[in-house]
């Protein structure tokens, strides 16, 4: 598995991206740190699945390696409307939907992809208290949406250098299991905390 995360890093640090090519002349205009973030999101949902071998399965998946590039897809494409809106939740949001809408007929050929996709960027502020963007609850929230939440606050106190303390990290979001992170996706960073601070702490990855 450290393999697969390790390449995943080496295609996200030279910008592998696919999908249509509208989604990728967006994904180019984005902010550096949001592109940068934007792809280690997709890397860290991904480690973080891992942790559930049979989610491909739920998600109607031929395998494994089908759930990891929709989900690189999905981290690529879910803040694209910061492109516009680097600043605004609420507004990047809504086009960011808006962007993936007008070509959900165009991405990919896989309507399971396309979903995992859509639904990363959709529910991607959600909380396990209720008290998100659509108030759902704990097991409401997709599973994949909620590990992508999860990630990207990883990330925003891991990422770019930082030198965060990684049991520091741990004891937060220990701490917030039930508030702004579902029971599975704690479950999950459990699970997998080693490899995704490995990743951190590696100067490859590190670089991204």
């Amino acid at each position: 598995m450290n393999i697969i995360l390790n390449r995943r890093y080496k295609e996200a640090h030279v910008g592998v991206i696919s999908g249509p090519n509208h989604l990728k002349d967006v994904f180019s205009q984005l902010p550096d740190e949001i592109a940068r973030h934007s792809r280690q999101v997709g890397v860290i949902t991904m480690a973080l699945a891992n942790a559930l071998p049979t989610l491909y399965k739920q998600h109607t998946l031929e395998g494994e390696t089908e759930l990891h590039r929709a989900i690189m897809d999905g981290g690529n494409y879910h803040e694209l409307g910061r492109w516009a809106y680097p600043y605004s939740d609420e507004k990047s949001h809504r086009l960011t939907l808006s962007l993936l809408q007008d070509f959900k007929d165009e991405i990919w050929g896989n309507t399971a992809h396309k979903r995992v996709v859509y639904e990363m960027a959709e529910y991607q502020y959600e909380r396990a208290d209720g008290k998100g963007c659509k108030g759902l609850k704990e097991d409401e929230i997709p599973t994949i949406a909620a590990l992508c939440t999860l990630s990207k606050f990883i990330d925003k106190q891991l990422g770019h250098g930082k030198r965060k303390s990684c049991k520091r990290l741990e004891n937060k979001i220990m701490k917030n299991e039930h508030k702004l992170f579902t029971a599975q996706a704690v479950f999950c960073f459990e699970k997998m905390k080693t490899h995704i601070f490995d990743l951190y702490q590696n100067k490859e990855g590190c670089a991204l």
